[in-house]
């Protein structure tokens, strides 16, 4: 039951937020200090993954994904840039803008994807990212993230 509370209150946040226009700065990309660390992330009958979450800058988050629990190797990399007043996600050519941003929840809206998705946070240790996903069928499902921190 928790879940599907969970799911439907981030799935009404994004549908207003995608059509609300936000202006952010430094103190509100300071907001995402939470994500800094290391994580373990696995969703339900599915294989655990790695994430790091480290700031280069005062406006650059990268979002290193790793292949096991040793955080060792070459990591793809994604990032996380404020510019122009705006929040930006960039995984390989996939592009998401910030539209809602708490202490607790970022909401991410598709540019140039077909789908958005939310990270609420827990507690200090503990988000999740909850995805819309769509199958080849055009079946729209949501899939949910549980990530715990491994290392700060």
């Amino acid at each position: 039951m928790k879940k599907f509370i969970i799911l439907c209150s981030a799935l009404m946040v994004y549908t207003v937020s995608l059509s609300q226009q936000q202006d952010y700065g430094l103190k509100d990309f300071k907001k995402l200090a939470w994500l800094q660390g290391k994580w373990e992330g696995a969703a339900t009958g599915e294989a655990p993954f790695y994430e790091q979450y480290k700031f280069l800058n005062d406006t650059t988050l990268a979002l290193l994904s790793y292949k096991d629990s040793s955080f060792t190797g070459v990591p793809d990399t994604g990032w996380i840039v404020l510019q122009q007043n705006t929040i930006i996600h960039r995984s390989g050519k996939a592009l998401w803008k910030l539209t809602s941003l708490s202490d607790k929840e970022l909401v991410f809206a598709p540019v140039n994807v077909k789908r958005g998705f939310v990270w609420r946070k827990e507690n200090n240790d503990q988000w999740s990212a909850i995805l819309e996903m769509v199958n080849k069928e055009g079946v729209v499902s949501t899939k949910i993230y549980e990530l715990k921190r491994k290392m700060k």
